[in-house]
């Protein structure tokens, strides 16, 4: 939605969508690793508990707008706790755009997403000050729903051609 002129809607190329992701991926990645320098992350902790605990739920009720919405607020919390605002802005930007494709794949089976072993291995990373685990744990997400999200963009372009 763009304010005073409506809708649009965005179609991208298969590379539009692996770039994004990829892009994703390394933000996420280096997000994590300014977490490192942050003297106590018990509070961040504690908050992505909560978080993950709301992906679980969502899951739990089939709830495809609130998975969506919890799993940014996960990704997202790490940048807000180091207080980099340019990295929380672009995420959040990158995060607009990529949106709709993953509610498009989490719309299809909410069922088979593995995000939950993720957000828990990183919290568990992060509580033992493990930040290469934790940020290669965000990007190792991210690769491997890649493909998954691919093929729920293909199935819904034929199914609107």
């Amino acid at each position: 939605h763009i304010q005073r002129k409506g809708f649009r809607v965005t179609l991208y190329t298969e590379t539009q969508i692996r770039h994004l992701y990829m892009l994703r991926a390394e933000l996420e990645a280096y997000c994590i690793r300014q977490v490192a320098e942050m003297p106590d992350v018990g509070q961040l902790v504690a908050e992505l508990g909560t978080l993950h605990e709301a992906i679980v739920a969502a899951m739990g009720r089939q709830d495809a707008r609130g998975f969506i919405s919890a799993s940014r607020d996960f990704y997202l919390a790490a940048a807000r706790y180091t207080g980099n605002a340019p990295l929380t802005s672009m995420l959040s930007k990158l995060y607009e755009q990529i949106e709709p494709l993953g509610y498009m794949l989490a719309r299809q089976s909410l069922e088979a997403n593995t995000i939950p072993s993720y957000t828990e291995g990183i919290i568990q990373a992060l509580g033992s000050r493990d930040f290469d685990r934790a940020a290669g744990l965000t990007r190792k997400y991210v690769v491997e729903v890649l493909p998954e999200i691919l093929g729920a963009y293909r199935e819904a372009s034929l199914d609107a051609a």
